[in-house]
């Protein structure tokens, strides 16, 4: 792959920490690595489709240009049947413009109603600040009557994420799985000397860039949004990026709550411990220094290391 290209792609979906690393490191990322980050990272719907492109027209590597080729393919059929207008099908928008606000929630017969709901919505609301935490989603369901409805049925038929001002960020439609990616058409599973083996979950190879008790920023999961604090804890299994294939780090969420928590023995500890841990892929996180995190925050933090000074890491 051309450098120009591999940096573009690592630019734009890792954090900055981790392409200081790759910088530092002089490492050089594999161009079926790179399909897998700009498929799984890329920041919207759009900008996926165009690295993928970029890659599929500038790699030397087959097995990655055919993988390219049909995750593109992939992403623009699920989008048309998402958006079609399937039988007895809605489309139901939801609205928050920030985590804690209420939803707001409205019905449409077709896609591009759904869209023009949300856009004069926008307009609408002009007072309404629609930044990175802004949560909007179209989701498709299925429409029963009395006479259709013969048992129970999940009537969810797929949702299109949007952040910010309706900026498409991602798809999802009952019909199209994302484990149809996992494999080659005519793959026979002996997963033998084969890029596309497990794609969807196969982790990208990348240097490590955490220490154990390294203090990171992420963006929160899709409804929930805002950023997020947490420790990484390096387990006996999360040692680096590429361990066991897996691509998360073991992230303690530093959750204020703690402070009004009682932990004086070893089981509490652990308890409190695993209730606030999550997997975080490597790409988003963000190292930030413990000083200059929110007051409440560094509260809980100063508190939890000190549990760890009591109690040790249970995790190794």
């Amino acid at each position: 792959m051309i450098k120009k290209i591999e940096n573009e792609i690592i630019k734009a979906t890792c954090s900055k920490a981790l392409q200081r690393a790759i910088r530092a490191a002089k490492f050089r990322v594999s161009d079926f690595d790179l399909l897998i980050l700009a498929y799984k990272h890329a920041p919207d719907f759009a900008a996926r489709l165009d690295l993928i492109k970029l890659i599929q027209e500038n790699t030397g590597d087959k097995p990655t240009r055919a993988q390219a080729k049909r995750c593109i393919g992939f992403e623009k059929a699920k989008y048309e049947l998402f958006r079609s207008g399937e039988q007895d099908c809605v489309f139901e928008v939801k609205i928050k413009d920030e985590p804690n606000a209420l939803e707001e929630r409205y019905l449409a017969k077709t896609y591009d109603g759904a869209l023009k709901k949300i856009r004069f919505f926008c307009k609408h609301y002009k007072f309404v600040k629609f930044n990175e935490n802004t949560r909007i989603i179209i989701e498709k369901r299925l429409v029963s009557d009395e006479k259709s409805v013969k048992e129970f049925g999940e009537d969810h038929r797929g949702e299109a994420r949007f952040k910010g001002k309706v900026v498409l960020d991602k798809i999802d439609h009952k019909k199209m799985n994302e484990y149809t990616l996992l494999n080659k058409p005519d793959c026979k599973r002996k997963c033998t000397d084969c890029n596309a083996r497990c794609f969807i979950y196969k982790a990208p190879e990348l240097p490590p860039f955490l220490k154990n008790f390294d203090v990171v920023r992420y963006e929160g999961d899709y409804y929930g949004g805002g950023n997020n604090f947490s420790i990484v804890l390096i387990t006996e299994d999360t040692g680096n990026t590429k361990d066991d294939g897996d691509d998360c780090a073991y992230c303690i969420e530093i959750n204020p709550d703690i402070l009004d928590r009682e932990i004086d023995t070893d089981e509490k500890f652990f308890e409190a411990l695993f209730n606030a841990h999550e997997h975080i892929e490597y790409p988003r996180l963000e190292t930030v220094a413990a000083d200059v995190l929110p007051e409440k925050t560094k509260a809980a933090y100063e508190k939890i290391m000190s549990l760890f000074e009591r109690f040790g890491n249970p995790y190794l």
